[in-house]
């Protein structure tokens, strides 16, 4: 999927609908897969024509990205599982901005409450926080 998406020739002639669907399913699979997807999500964010399906579908699409922000490691995690979940989250958190940023985003009540009750207020804040920080820089180092 990821390489029919950043193929342009092909991309043009991809349906978006059917292509998202499948992300919806990819963020409910194992971590790689879900990694994967969010960054999938980011890049079809960005195109003019993946913004009115990402918009569409953001109902069918917040509910596993939910529950990957929310899970918690067992106590007895090792450090590599510690770190492996905190990149796992970050990656989610980038995969909500994205889509915080479409168009007409805002109109979508699920996402409002996600980011304000989720990522905005508790535990994540501050990892949320430097996640727009660092999505907010990436433009100025274009320049």
């Amino acid at each position: 999927m990821d390489t029919l998406l950043s193929k342009p020739v092909v991309r043009e002639r991809l349906e978006l609908s059917p292509f998202v669907a499948r992300l919806a399913e990819g963020l409910a699979d194992d971590a790689d897969i879900k990694m994967r997807c969010h960054a999938m999500l980011v890049a079809l964010s960005a195109l003019p024509a993946g913004q009115p399906v990402l918009t569409g579908a953001l109902d069918t699409l917040l509910e596993p990205l939910r529950k990957t922000l929310i899970a918690q490691l067992k106590d007895n995690a090792v450090p590599q599982q510690v770190e492996r979940h905190d990149d796992l989250v970050r990656s989610a958190m980038r995969a909500v901005r994205a889509l915080e940023r479409l168009p007409e985003a805002e109109t979508v009540p699920k996402l409002g409450e996600l980011v304000r009750n989720t990522l905005k207020a508790g535990r994540l804040a501050d990892k949320y926080a430097a996640v727009c920080a660092e999505e907010e820089a990436k433009p100025a180092d274009g320049e």
